[in-house]
């Protein structure tokens, strides 16, 4: 389980990696960009920056779950084939692409 209670994150690359090593993650509701990799299912937790006693209740619930951390790892799996050099240069092409037409056609 890795606790990652930092409120306004830019992306918070610890949480990132801890998830892509199938590891549960607690975050910020207001993270930054770790909202939008972690998810809030059995992989991971949002608590409030300020409240430790949130904090706290969701480490207990993540930390001694066998199915969380299936979940983690399933996560973590889907996040990798997400970030996956060949599909995120896939991804910029086509909105270049896409851009260049929206030139081209004004």
């Amino acid at each position: 389980m890795f606790a990652f209670p930092a409120a306004g994150e830019g992306l918070g690359l610890a949480a990132v990696e801890a998830l892509l090593l199938g590891i549960p993650v607690v975050a910020a509701k207001d993270g930054g960009g770790v909202t939008d990799i972690v998810p809030s299912s059995g992989a991971g937790r949002f608590v409030s920056a300020d409240n430790p006693r949130e904090l706290a209740n969701a480490i207990a619930e993540l930390a001694g779950n066998a199915e969380n951390r299936r979940l983690a790892v399933a996560a973590g799996a889907a996040l990798r084939r997400r970030l996956d050099p060949a599909v995120v240069a896939e991804r910029f092409e086509a909105i270049y692409r896409t851009a260049l037409e929206k030139s081209r056609h004004g």
